[in-house]
């Protein structure tokens, strides 16, 4: 039998060939799920071909292609630009590919939560970034959604208690804060308004 290529090699009791590669000096494995050895190689070379790729562009490059995918499918090509836009490339656009670990996920995740939103915004993003790189083979590391069940809003507080808040913030905090306790937005939400949004005349926000 034909000696096997380097990063070939099959576990013991298993027909199929096993493929390993290394990105950055960290080794990877996968599992090629056929037992032909051909198909594996040129597998681990598609491999290695997408590492040595991934080493010259950034993230943002893989973003790019994402909205290009919701572009040409019909999908909601405007949420995805949106969430691209507004969470995922200011993070992680510069970063480069094989240099991304699976705290710099986590980290990203900590932040949205800091500035206040759900966990199913939060889950949404880090959905498409995953997906901006299973489009083009990259690994993403594993990581748990959080439990959307449990995201239930806390800490209202009481009219009498409001005012007596209210009556202690600086002038330019008091527009923002009146706004969010009347229409009950989250914090991200209403930093997030522009005036044009905004009509005095007939007290709406579209």
């Amino acid at each position: 039998m034909a000696q096997p290529p380097k990063g070939l090699f099959k576990k013991p009791g298993s027909d199929i060939w096993h493929m390993r590669w290394s990105v950055n000096g960290k080794q990877q494995r996968q599992s090629s799920g056929t037992d032909s050895m051909k198909e594996a190689e040129d597998m681990l070379l598609h491999k290695r071909a997408g590492k040595e790729k991934a080493e010259k562009h950034s993230i943002g490059w893989l973003l790019d292609n994402l909205i290009l995918d919701y572009t040409q499918n019909s999908r909601s090509v405007d949420w995805c630009r949106q969430n691209v836009e507004k969470h995922l490339r200011p993070y992680f656009g510069q970063m480069r590919i094989t240099s991304m670990e699976k705290s710099d996920v986590l980290a990203f995740r900590t932040k949205m939560t800091i500035y206040g939103y759900a966990p199913a915004t939060v889950n949404r993003a880090v959905a498409l970034l995953k997906r901006s790189f299973k489009l083009l083979d990259y690994e993403f590391p594993s990581i748990e959604q959080f439990d959307e069940s449990k995201a239930v809003r806390q800490g209202f507080v009481e009219d009498e208690a409001f005012w007596k808040i209210y009556a202690e913030l600086i002038d330019h905090a008091k527009p923002l804060s009146l706004y969010l306790y009347e229409t009950g937005c989250r914090y991200s939400e209403g930093a997030q308004l522009e005036w044009e949004w905004v009509s005095m005349r007939d007290g709406m926000v579209r």
